[in-house]
């Protein structure tokens, strides 16, 4: 009798469980007949991560070569890359220290970092154990070699040279051939970020919100650049060799770059006064710069700018190029969240999407990312 009642308990939850399979495959084929063309999609990021493509989360720097290839630089990047590459708005590298092979240290296949450079020949990164890495742009960014140097808050490159500063205001001219050799040494007080113009001479900003220019043997010549404006919030330093002017991110309530001329005098700003801050407060757009920071040009006569922000909760980069003789935009890709949640406003049907600190209005007829 037991193993009578046993073996219809057994048939009994195999038959609901049967009944209930039914039930849930006719569930879903009811609810994929009620939303017919189903399709899924993306936003945050110009690129979906396919093909290593992806704007990162932050950049700390930016650097232009003069063939117009964009370098950021971060200390994290979610998937590793900690350097972006791009040309022409694409991402072209995926830098790996020791090319992959293991051994790093870093964040990043080693590259987390806080300062990079690049010239004709490499691209230069400083990573976390204050060691400059080198990779060689006409062999797809591969890895060369690695030379302590100490760890560097700005780097720059100026003909034959690479040029460093310290957390501690040294500023250091290294033969970029041989970085274990320097050419010049000289402290800088609160110095921080550094330029060098196409007469050697270095401009180096500091904590006081100052620009100073030292001459290429690393005297102070006594020119600095100062606030123009009330609330003068300067960001980085970076030197136009197309037009012979020195850039300064004001991330202030004007929210622009700045342009000199070497004898430091205002000539001119680039974006709109106000940025993001003006008008429609917080709609993004053309010229709309907000927290900036870094910038720079090619040999061509374009702008290179990163507005980023990073660890205030809204984690974001945009990176923008413009032709600097009619001010219009070439090329503008992001990436506007990080470890995010969304949340669609139904009544939108679709169209108005939140994040935590971002307000999407999505046009379904463009393609994903724009």
């Amino acid at each position: 009798m037991m193993n009578s009642i046993i073996s219809n308990l057994k048939w009994s939850k195999r038959k609901g469980s049967l009944m209930l399979f039914l039930l849930l495959l006719c569930f879903c084929f009811q609810t994929k007949a009620q939303i017919p063309n189903v399709t899924s999609g993306y936003i945050g990021n110009t690129f979906n991560g396919g093909n290593n493509k992806w704007v990162q989360n932050h950049a700390y720097e930016l650097d232009v070569a003069s063939d117009g290839t964009m370098i950021t630089a971060s200390d994290w990047d979610e998937a590793g890359r900690c350097v972006g590459v791009f040309k022409d708005g694409e991402p072209v590298a995926y830098l790996k220290q020791f090319n992959g092979a293991g051994g790093h240290d870093c964040w990043g296949w080693g590259t987390s970092t806080k300062a990079t450079a690049v010239d004709n020949n490499y691209l230069y990164l400083n990573d976390c154990n204050g060691f400059i890495q080198r990779y060689n742009r006409a062999n797809n960014y591969s890895y060369v070699d690695a030379v302590n140097t100490g760890l560097a808050e700005g780097m720059t490159c100026s003909g034959s040279y690479v040029y460093m500063i310290t957390p501690d205001g040294l500023v250091q001219k290294r033969v970029s051939s041989k970085l274990n050799l320097v050419a010049l040494s000289f402290t800088v007080t609160g110095g921080y970020d550094l330029a060098v113009d196409n007469a050697g001479n270095i401009w180096v900003l500091t904590t006081n919100k100052e620009v100073l220019k030292f001459n290429s043997a690393g005297v102070n010549t006594g020119i600095k650049i100062t606030a123009q404006r009330s609330g003068w919030k300067p960001s980085a330093v970076n030197y136009d060799a197309y037009n012979d002017l020195l850039l300064v991110p004001d991330n202030g309530p004007r929210r622009q770059v700045i342009k000199f001329n070497t004898s430091g005098i205002q000539v001119g700003t680039f974006g709109d006064l106000g940025g993001i801050s003006a008008g429609a407060k917080g709609v993004v757009g053309d010229l709309r710069f907000w927290n900036i920071s870094g910038c720079g040009t090619d040999a061509s006569g374009n702008i290179f700018v990163c507005s980023t922000q990073w660890g205030t909760g809204g984690e974001n980069t945009i990176l923008e190029s413009y032709n600097l003789v009619n001010n219009t935009l070439n090329w503008q890709k992001y990436c506007v969240m990080f470890v995010d949640a969304m949340g669609i406003d139904a009544a939108s049907d679709g169209q108005d999407i939140y994040g935590k600190v971002e307000h999407f209005t999505i046009d379904y007829s463009k393609p994903e990312g724009q």
